[in-house]
């Protein structure tokens, strides 16, 4: 049997600091690849949400590219099921540009590609900064609320 929120948290998440430190038990759990192992599909979204934001508030689209790859096959899902449709078509245009064998510092620091991260920077801003609904994690929050 998969872990659940109920074995991470005694209530259900309703606000950053607590989304924050259900992700922090989560992580104990080992890599993110060992995690998905380990826990209900419903929760893996809610953990990887929660990092993906988290991520892109500490350090943006760029740092997430470049830092957190195990993250990247994730983030076009987790966007489309939240109806970020423009936000998930500009991370696709920017993994459009990466092939099997490249050169990832390059293509990460060229022209192109630091233009189209610019764009969704842009986009993701309203939606994910500090100042946003529920300090950006509304999104997440609102997966555990359903």
């Amino acid at each position: 049997m998969k872990l659940t929120i109920k074995d991470f948290s005694k209530e259900i998440p309703t606000n950053v600091d607590e989304l924050v430190t259900m992700s922090d038990k989560i992580w104990k759990l080992g890599s993110l690849a060992e995690i998905k192992e380990k826990i209900s599909p419903e929760l893996f979204e809610i953990h990887v949400g929660a990092n993906i934001i988290g991520n892109w508030q500490g350090d943006g689209w760029l740092s997430i590219l470049h830092y957190q790859r195990d993250l990247v096959p994730y983030i076009y899902p987790f966007l489309k099921k939240l109806n970020l449709t423009e936000m998930a078509e500009k991370f696709s245009d920017i993994l459009s540009l990466f092939s099997e064998n490249c050169n990832v510092q390059a293509i990460l620091f060229s022209e192109e590609t630091q233009a189209k991260i610019e764009e969704l920077e842009d986009i993701t801003t309203s939606d994910w900064n500090l100042s946003a609904k529920g300090e950006g994690f509304a999104s997440v929050l609102n997966m555990i609320q359903l």
